[in-house]
Parts: C-alpha cells; structure tokens; sequence
C-alpha cells in the first residue's frame, strides 16, 4: 500500500495507517487479500479503573471498503469481560472525570463533529462542528473543561471548551504544522501534544494552558506520538521508526529522562489511574493487551473478525 492512498487520513490516523500498512503488507504471504482485519485506535481507562473504552474497526486488509462510519466505541467490563458497543460511526471516546459523561468524534455525513453523552452513550448533545472535522477530546482533571483538535483554522489546532459558558477558545498557533491528540496532565495546568511538520519525525511536546507556551520533550529522528499523561510528572507515546517497529516510551515531563517503557512495542498504551496496570493495542494480532505494570499478563480484549 503506497503512502498516497492513505493521505486522506488526517495524521493522528494516518501514522496509525502508514503503521498498519507496513503491517498488512509483510502478512499478505500469510492471509488473502480480501480479508479482514481489526484496526484499533485508541484506548481510555474508565475512572475507576473497571472498564476499557476504545475505538476499532473492521476493514479488508488492503483498506479497499474503508468509510469513516467503519468506527464503533467500544466497552470491556474488566470484572466480567463483557464487551459492549457504545457508538456506531464514531471514535476517539474520552470519558468525564465523574464518569457522568461521554465525549467523542462521530461522522455526521461528510463532517466529523465533537458530541457528548450521558455515561451510556444516551441524549447526544453536539459541542463543536468546527472545520471538516474534530477530533480527539480530553478532559481536564477537573472536568470543567475539554482540549480537542480541529481543523477549522486549515491547520489543526488545539481547542478548549469551557463547560459552564460553553466557549472555546483556540490554543495553539502551529504556523503551517499541525498539533494532534492533546492529553491533559493530572494537574490541569499542561496539556501534551506532538507536533506534526510533514517531515516523518513528529515531535512530544507539552503546552502550559495559561500562558500559551510550549516546550519539546523529544528531538529526534523517530515519529513520536500519541502522548498521554502517567502522572503530572511523566508520559507514555509511542514511538515508531522508518520500518513501522514501534514501541512504548516513558519520558519525564522535562524531556531528560527517557526509556522504553517494560519493552512493549506499540504505537498506543495508558497506564490505569492507580498506576497498576497498563493497557496497550497490539495491532498485529488486532487486540488490546492489559498487564501488571510488573508484566504479569491480565487481559486480552479481542473483536471478532
């Protein structure tokens, strides 16, 4: 698969394409081209830590019957591991601190628009139809707020959605780039991001909400992403080189402390709330994998194909 006929993904999906590319390619002497796989996106933890919120698909291996409305939300029950489907046409789900809502990005016809929920998925309530699309919310610690992407400004950008007021209010300024996939820190005063400036090397980058300014956490020749908090100190990204290997990282929130985090290799993985467990995609085999911080294997959360 060449790297134009996936250039109609916006690149938070897109890095995860060219990586299921590089995938689906060296498995092609393994299974035909007409079947299918599942592709996972992302994953959030439950508040309490029950419950697995992610977002996949089913398509054929060369992508050939892809459509945005192929994304559905799921819910696993770590207690009695019951899978359930929240949203049809829909992904990037991010869950209220409280539990009490949902957020997440759904296509409605040729527009993806940022919709809320009850914690069910019931009474969905649009915040934002900014742009072509939005995409890719998080909550602030404290819930009163939403960081989410847009491309309304014909880069994307990160927002803010105030709760109370309902207004948002643009944050970054990426001068021709685009900042994907904000992640707010514990402590509500930083949001992460990585930066994406078309050159195959997206950088970790973190942003003081009050002031505007950021500072990279990585500078180096690998594609870096999808950033997501494991205290206020540290984050989890994962990061890929020029072959589609990605792994794991753990980085401090100053950038000088750096390493592969308990060898895992994924583009995407978040730690529990109460830093018990980790749970990551492994997209090879189209599953997500939870474990003990200590590598003891917990889980697999497996779709039907």
């Amino acid at each position: 698969m060449s790297a134009q006929s996936l250039s109609f993904f916006h690149s938070g999906i897109g890095v995860l394409f060219m990586l299921l590319a590089s995938i689906s390619i060296n498995a092609r002497g393994k299974h035909p081209i007409d079947s299918t796989m599942v592709v996972i996106q992302d994953l959030c933890w439950s508040p309490g830590d029950d419950a697995i919120y992610f977002s996949a698909m089913k398509v054929k291996r060369d992508y050939s019957d892809y459509q945005p409305s192929l994304w559905t939300i799921y819910r696993y029950h770590l207690e009695n591991e019951l899978l359930d489907v929240l949203e049809k046409a829909a992904l990037n789900v991010a869950i209220s601190p409280d539990g009490n809502h949902l957020v997440f990005a759904q296509q409605k016809g040729e527009k993806r628009v940022l919709v809320m929920t009850d914690g069910e998925g019931n009474n969905p309530y649009v915040i934002s139809a900014m742009g072509s699309k939005c995409f890719a919310p998080s909550w602030a610690p404290d819930g009163t707020a939403l960081a989410f992407n847009s491309d309304s400004t014909g880069n994307v950008e990160i927002f803010i959605w105030h709760k109370d007021s309902g207004k948002i209010l643009r944050l970054t300024e990426s001068h021709g780039h685009h900042a994907y996939n904000p992640s707010w820190s514990p402590d509500g005063k930083h949001l992460a991001y990585f930066l994406e400036k078309g050159d195959g090397n997206d950088q970790i980058y973190v942003i003081d909400v009050a002031n505007g300014q950021s500072n990279q956490l990585t500078n180096d020749a690998f594609n870096n992403i999808f950033p997501g908090w494991a205290d206020s100190e540290t984050l989890l990204y994962g990061q890929g080189d020029k072959e589609g290997t990605t792994k794991l990282f753990k980085v401090s929130r100053d950038g000088t402390k750096k390493r592969w985090f308990n060898q895992i290799e994924t583009f995407f993985g978040r730690e529990s709330n109460d830093r018990s467990k980790v749970a990551y995609v492994d997209q090879k085999n189209g599953q997500i994998i939870v474990e003990s911080t200590k590598r003891k294997k917990l889980f697999t959360i497996k779709l039907q194909k």
